[in-house]
């Protein structure tokens, strides 16, 4: 008969000694019952949440819902708050605080009678900080991502609230952007909780969590005020208690295999290069070699398979209504680690491979290889992608108008991108020159519109 493990909250808790004594004695005075410190496991709610960090001024809320999930399946929860960091508001930048806070976290964990975690965050450098303290102490952890804001719409357009910033200056001088229309565009740009709802670092560091299967199968790009983000919350407090239960740590999921599975997946996604910084910083606090060569070795082959913000049309909101994170990894399911296990004890394969048979089609996050390829499909793409396709910038030619070339493209290869113009580049890839393959992209909103296949015999 296998033996219970001992809590290691029952350090403090279980002695029938002075300290025994003094440790729960205190914790009588919030009204908790004698239940509470007699084996039941004991979860620390990590809440980056501040007034002063716009991106994560839903948490405390949040934090209430997972309480609720901890409840029901048996464990205790305490909620503590760490440093945390709004990127919008500290200067002159947050990353000057990121190792303070993942300190913050180490110390917070390790100094109290917790037997597992669960991560409240959201803005830029609160996921990897909490993560990285997390790492040191190598306790049962879990992931749960506060989700971007809704949609930006300004005069009928898509507005993207870590984008639309960066154009202020050009359409005050060149639109006469007046100071009611600035008024206006930052209440349309910013107009529900949430953190930025381009693919900027925020959307990143969140989908970063989901690939090393820090967090519940699609829980990183649900929108904030999305009810479904509450059930994601609830669920997740259940489940810290089973992977107490499970003793499954962080060091049991954080593996060589996970790391290389968010390199791909951020190239993926077009997500933000701040993401080499912090993840080899995670990697170093679990006691994984990861390289900046890795960066180039892994991510350079992987094609942008969403059109999201900054580099694209769409925002995450639309990217999760077109299936989220599973569709990529459906995508990507030829390359990636499909064993690495997730924080709910199951694999990638899994975890996904139900996941995406529920997802629709959409545009956002429409199959590239057939925006690429064209009618050749799914297998053809992939068979050239992991022969090292890739792109050679300086083999680019221009069209600014709609030349015979131009007006051949569109009308044996009709993939339209929505912009009322199609100014295009001509791409030559590295594999394709030889056999005289080409690729064409939009030059206004950068997405691949045609590929057109060279002699690959």
């Amino acid at each position: 008969m296998k033996t219970k493990k001992i809590l290691r909250s029952q350090e403090w808790f279980g002695g029938n000694d002075k300290m025994g004594f003094v440790h729960r004695s205190w914790f009588r005075n919030q009204g908790y019952p004698d239940d509470y410190f007699r084996g039941r496991p004991v979860i620390g709610i990590c809440n980056t949440w501040s007034d002063l960090t716009p991106c994560n001024g839903h948490l405390r809320d949040l934090a209430e819902v997972v309480k609720r999930g901890v409840l029901e399946a048996g464990g205790v929860p305490f909620e503590f708050p760490v440093m945390s960091l709004g990127e919008t508001v500290m200067k002159p930048t947050t990353m000057l605080f990121r190792n303070l806070v993942s300190m913050d976290v180490e110390e917070s964990i390790r100094a109290n009678p917790l037997d597992g975690v669960v991560l409240l965050n959201g803005c830029d450098k609160t996921s990897p900080s909490t993560i990285m303290g997390a790492c040191s102490v190598d306790l049962p952890t879990i992931v749960v991502p506060g989700g971007p804001m809704l949609n930006g719409r300004y005069k009928g357009e898509y507005i993207g609230s870590g984008s639309f910033n960066w154009m202020i200056k050009e359409k005050q001088k060149k639109d006469h952007f007046s100071v009611e229309d600035l008024a206006e565009a930052e209440v349309c740009a910013a107009r529900s909780a949430g953190h930025c709802n381009t693919m900027g670092t925020a959307s990143s560091m969140a989908s970063m969590a989901e690939a090393l299967g820090l967090t519940l199968p699609g829980a990183s790009t649900i929108p904030a005020v999305d009810s479904r983000k509450k059930v994601m919350a609830q669920l997740s407090g259940r489940r810290i208690v089973e992977m107490v239960n499970e003793d499954l740590k962080l060091s049991h999921i954080l593996t060589r295999k996970a790391f290389e599975n968010a390199i791909i997946t951020n190239a993926a996604v077009g997500g933000s290069t701040n993401l080499i910084i912090h993840l080899i910083a995670i990697a170093r606090r679990i006691g994984v070699e990861v390289r900046l060569e890795d960066f180039d070795h892994l991510g350079s082959k992987i094609p942008l398979l969403v059109n999201l913000m900054p580099s694209g049309k769409y925002l995450m909101e639309d990217f999760y209504y077109a299936g989220g994170l599973p569709v990529v990894f459906r995508e990507l399911e030829k390359i990636m680690h499909n064993d690495a296990k997730a924080v709910n004890g199951k694999t990638f394969k899994e975890n996904y491979k139900e996941f995406c048979e529920r997802t629709i089609p959409h545009e956002v996050a429409h199959i590239i290889a057939f925006q690429i390829f064209g009618t050749k499909g799914h297998d053809y793409a992939w068979r050239r992608i992991m022969n090292d396709f890739g792109c050679d910038s300086t083999r680019c030619h221009s069209y600014d108008t709609e030349n015979s070339t131009v007006r051949t493209i569109k009308k044996q290869y009709p993939y339209k991108c929505g912009c009322t113009t199609h100014m295009l580049t001509k791409i030559r890839h590295n594999r394709s020159i030889k056999h005289g393959g080409e690729a064409y992209r939009c030059r206004k909103c950068g997405q691949v519109l045609v590929y057109i296949p060279g002699d690959t015999k």
